[in-house]
């Protein structure tokens, strides 16, 4: 019984190991992320998907490619060959892994609630506050994971706003 279940999982094996390693139709296919927010893919990259506060104070200087090479701190390819997925990874070099947890938990919110992120408003709620102004901006890209609390994030589906409440441990 053993020596029949050792063949069959040879078997197997031996025909289907190279299922996930041939040639994929379109395998060369990704989408964009900077800093965890969906920006196109590889034939479009659309900045107006960037919360509108943080592109006037931060990204603004990304869309220009000289200065964008002086903000890449890492790119990084992520394969899916399950789902046949690939994602572009940008990180930049001020943006902190607390900053990316919570645009981690957007994407995934807008994943979920919304199908994509057309024409979505997102607003970001630090301790109370809107973010709204430069000092803040630069205040929540410094942010560490062990020092914030998502609090909530909700999402209006009338205005189609997602707003994300965190604070400070």
């Amino acid at each position: 019984m053993k020596t029949a279940i050792y063949f069959i999982l040879f078997f197997l094996s031996v025909f289907y190991a190279n299922a996930q390693n041939s040639i994929v139709p379109n395998s060369n296919k990704y989408t964009l992320y900077i800093d965890n927010i969906l920006v196109g893919n590889e034939e479009d990259t659309d900045y107006s998907k960037i919360p509108a506060v943080l592109f006037e104070n931060y990204y603004k200087e990304f869309a220009d490619t000289v200065a964008s090479k002086k903000m890449i701190k890492e790119f990084f390819l992520e394969k899916d060959t399950v789902c046949l997925k690939n994602r572009l990874h940008i990180r930049t070099k001020q943006a902190k892994d607390g900053y990316l947890l919570i645009n981690k938990t957007l994407s995934d919110k807008i994943t979920e609630c919304c199908n994509g992120w057309n024409e979505i408003v997102i607003s970001y709620v630090y301790n109370g506050k809107i973010v709204s102004t430069k000092k803040e901006v630069k205040q929540i890209f410094k942010l560490r994971a062990k020092k914030i609390q998502i609090l909530s994030v909700e999402q209006d589906a009338s205005t189609k706003v997602i707003t994300i409440n965190f604070s400070d441990k």
